[in-house]
């Protein structure tokens, strides 16, 4: 994504903010996030966490999504346990903007709403696999 200057707002800056995914199991804790993540937690920024639970018996050994939002949003990277490595995932089809809103529900992450300076609120919406692993 690329931030073109606006004649009456004058030069644009683009604040390129990561969406980060971890895959954990239902024994794993909050503290054991990836070196690089907590690294990346911006200040000003406040993070929301929220786990996603298969309370199903039979689902105890399946992976688990945690997401982090920023209030930024340029960019989605994917982090695989395994290698211990981070994937750039296809960019995030909308304008950067704060104050956006992702989750995931069933096999699809979802993006919408917030704003960026002197454009007002989004209502836009955008689904689909872009951040599944």
């Amino acid at each position: 994504m690329h931030s073109q200057p606006s004649p009456a707002f004058g030069p644009q800056v683009l604040i390129r903010r990561e969406f980060y995914l971890e895959q954990f199991t239902l024994e794993k804790e909050i503290e054991d996030l990836p070196v690089r993540l907590k690294k990346n937690q911006i200040l000003n920024n406040v993070f929301l966490k929220t786990k996603i639970f298969h309370h199903s018996k039979s689902q105890k050994t399946m992976k688990h999504v945690i997401l982090i939002f920023a209030s930024l949003l340029a960019a989605v990277s994917v982090y695989s346990q395994a290698p211990n490595t981070w994937t750039l995932k296809a960019p995030f089809g909308g304008t950067a903007r704060w104050g956006a809103v992702g989750f995931s529900m069933g096999s699809k992450g979802y993006l919408g709403t917030g704003s960026n300076y002197g454009v007002g609120p989004f209502t836009t919406t955008i689904s689909g696999n872009m951040i599944l692993l």
